[in-house]
């Protein structure tokens, strides 16, 4: 069975005239049998052919079309009751079939944004549409984002999606097991909901009765298919409506992913049965405060302590950085922040020196004398580096400058010749820019040098901003730390509510990212009075995505540091610095002027465990990629915990098309873990943990037993060795 990728599509463009015809639905004979080949993809990785060579407009309805280098766009008519293109495909076997989509919606949210379906004479007609236009007078902004399927009562019968931002990037799949269903959505490797049937024509005669011709039913959307080719279409009714497209593939092969580290994050990662996932918590540190508010400097003698901390290590040791109260301003009538600077030798006991800031506010007259904000610091070769928000007088207006280091004490700020104020060069790096949300403070939070970045991209800043009309997570990109730029479709207006306007994101997106995984501590202020919370995330990117990269799906129900009424975390705990110590996660973050840690085992804030009724149950993971030299040079470890009481964790290795078990890799042959650990080989007798010589995809199946304990699985990866 071939797979397209994009460089032999691109190889075999001159053919796809031929092609097209050879799916043309006036072509195709109906009792013909043809055997199944993949169709054309469209997307980023290997180079980009036109999507107008791939798919087909509406003849009545069709689509505006334009070429971007990393991606198409797509927009309706003004005046057009809709837009539809379609891709028809070979005429389909039984199943499964997946449909991948990746795109932005940057029109608003009062209506359907997109609505992406199969029409097969072998496995039916299943669509849905996302922010489904409502009825009976409520508003789309009352109910959230929702998902309008094919139901009894599509008008009510719809599934809220929580944490949805309609700015951002998001990649969906549509997986068809047959033609009884359920069909399965998820939104960026994230579990939405089932589709229960498929469309039929009782239906839409149904829907033609009762509803008057109403738009926005799905069963109007998709016609019968009988005696018409098979394919694959993606409609927008909302007039103006822009589509980005990053990719789309469709495929009778299961979602295979690149990636070397599996955390438990994505549900599209994982099979479940009789197993369920599970979000923990981090665990503050005994020693809290690791820095007392009566520790630290204050000119103004009102003991205000700090917050905001970011914290870095080098080979000496940890270095803090955090604000604190650099003078009383009788301008603003107000005290005054600076960045103040603490060193410990463990990351646990501190000592703030030298005891005034190392980085003050600037001159009068200049764009940050008023105070300064929260830092991001970097150490980048020799040099520590910072980008830090700054305040004008009366601190109206904040934003990002850069200062650079060599002993991370004592600072300078370089003249960037990038942003003039007040008639002088500055060291800002990234000033005000214009649109909804940012034209009153664009404040640096956390700044992340990625490798595996193109170089334009090298480095990432995340930034709060804020403007008349609220608050979002924004990104900047930089090929050298210096100057940056918006990334224009990289930004999070929204959080974790199902209902997105009722809870504003504010003051943090403090970011840690390791290989193809992001994960991210957000703050955001609640619905209906429930305060500041923070709440914790994660994303994932495969290898070849280097363009594009959105936030993801945020569906985290759990608050992480909750109040807890200790007499020195007065006030809301705030994270502000994450990084990985060992085989640990460590996250500081501040309470009432004091400063506070909390730790978590690496990648341990997710899990999968037994269902709590069950004693045995299965995990099967997503399909994995060869990696290049085959899988003889690889091992495969696992990170678990919970196991003290007698749990028993079991693997085999299945043939990642056939699903199979491999010989020599079964249950019966699998070497059981019983013990706790964050690399633990998977093992068979009598070969041990060396994986078999062959260079196709694998799936692994893990069979865990409860004993007397909660086990848990945190995450699957990948590791060169020979395996001995």
């Amino acid at each position: 069975m071939a797979i397209w990728g994009r460089r032999s599509f691109l190889a075999a463009a001159a053919a796809l005239p031929a092609l097209a015809a050879a799916c043309h639905p006036d072509l195709e004979e109906e009792s013909g049998s043809r055997p199944w080949t993949e169709p054309q993809r469209y997307g980023t990785a290997g180079g980009r052919g036109s999507f107008r060579n791939i798919w087909s407009d509406s003849e009545i309805h069709p689509f505006w079309h334009r070429d971007f280098p990393n991606f198409h766009r797509l927009r309706t008519d003004l005046d057009s009751r809709y837009s539809r293109c379609r891709q028809s495909i070979p005429r389909l076997p039984a199943g499964p079939l997946y449909l991948r989509l990746k795109l932005l919606c940057t029109g608003e949210a009062g209506r359907t944004l997109f609505t992406l379906g199969l029409k097969s004479r072998a496995l039916g007609n299943w669509a849905f549409s996302l922010g489904a236009c409502p009825t009976h007078g409520i508003s789309f902004g009352i109910r959230g984002w929702q998902i309008l399927v094919n139901a009894a009562d599509p008008w009510r019968e719809r599934t809220p999606v929580r944490g949805l931002d309609h700015r951002d990037w998001h990649t969906w799949v549509l997986m068809v097991p047959d033609a009884a269903g359920p069909a399965r959505i998820f939104c960026d490797g994230r579990y939405l909901m089932d589709l229960r049937q498929p469309i039929t024509g009782a239906q839409r005669e149904k829907v033609a009765r009762e509803q008057n011709g109403r738009h926005g039913s799905i069963q109007q959307l998709a016609p019968e298919t009988p005696g018409q080719a098979d394919y694959v279409f993606l409609e927008s009714r909302h007039p103006g409506q822009e589509l980005d497209i990053d990719r789309f593939e469709v495929s009778t092969r299961a979602p295979a992913t690149g990636r070397t580290s599996l955390p438990v994050l994505l549900d599209l990662d994982w099979e479940l049965q009789g197993t369920r996932m599970v979000e923990n918590t981090l665990t503050r540190y005994a020693g809290n405060p690791i820095l007392d508010k009566a520790d630290i400097p204050d000119p103004s003698g009102r003991g205000s302590g700090g917050f905001n901390a970011e914290v870095i290590r080098d080979g000496d040791g940890f270095h803090m950085y955090f604000n604190g109260v650099n003078r009383m301003s009788r301008a603003i009538g107000r005290v005054t922040f600076g960045l103040y600077h603490a060193f410990s030798r463990n990351g646990t006991d501190w000592k703030v020196t030298p005891a005034k800031p190392v980085l003050s506010p600037g001159v009068p007259g200049s764009w940050d004398a008023g105070s300064l904000g929260q830092a991001g610091v970097l150490k980048d070769g020799n040099r520590f580096r910072m980008w830090y928000g700054g305040y004008v007088d009366r601190l109206q207006q904040g934003r990002a400058g850069y200062a650079e280091s060599a002993d991370g004490v004592c600072w300078t700020k370089p003249e960037l010749g990038l942003v003039r104020f007040g008639g002088r060069q500055t060291n800002i790096c990234f000033s005000l820019q214009p649109g909804l949300n940012s034209n009153e403070y664009e404040l640096p939070v956390e700044v992340i040098r990625d490798e595996a970045a193109p170089p334009e991209r090298r480095y990432l800043m995340f930034l709060h901003t804020q403007g008349p009309h609220g608050f979002i997570v924004d990104v900047a990109a930089s090929p050298d730390g210096r100057r940056f730029v918006r990334a224009p479709h990289n930004a999070r207006h929204y959080a974790f509510d199902a209902v997105p306007r009722n809870s504003t994101l504010h003051g943090a997106a403090v970011v840690l990212k390791e290989n193809s995984n992001w994960w991210a501590f957000v703050g955001h202020h609640e619905a209906d009075g429930g305060g500041y919370r923070m709440r914790f995330t994660g994303w994932a990117t495969e290898p070849e995505e280097t363009e594009n990269i959105g936030f993801g799906l945020w569906t985290s129900r759990r608050i992480q540091l909750e109040p807890n009424g200790q007499a020195w975390e007065q006030g809301e705990p705030r994270v502000s610095s994450f990084l990985e110590v060992g085989n640990e996660w460590w996250v500081y973050y501040s309470a009432g002027g004091s400063l506070g840690l909390a730790r978590v085992g690496r990648h341990r804030l997710y899990g999968l465990e037994l269902e709590a009724d069950r004693q045995v149950g299965e995990i099967t993971s997503v399909v994995l990629k060869p990696p290049r030299r085959g899988w003889r040079s690889y091992r495969l470890t696992v990170n678990v915990s919970g196991f003290s009481g007698g749990g028993r964790l079991q693997a085999e290795l299945l043939d990642g098309v056939r699903r199979a078990p491999l010989e020599g890799f079964s249950l019966a042959r699998s070497v059981a873990i019983e013990r706790d650990g964050y690399e633990v080989p998977l093992r068979w007798e009598p070969g041990g943990a060396q994986l078999p010589d062959i260079p196709m995809p694998l799936r692994v199946r893990l069979r865990m037993t409860r004993g007397r304990g909660n086990p848990q699985l945190h995450a699957l990866h990948v590791r060169a060795g020979d395996g001995r």
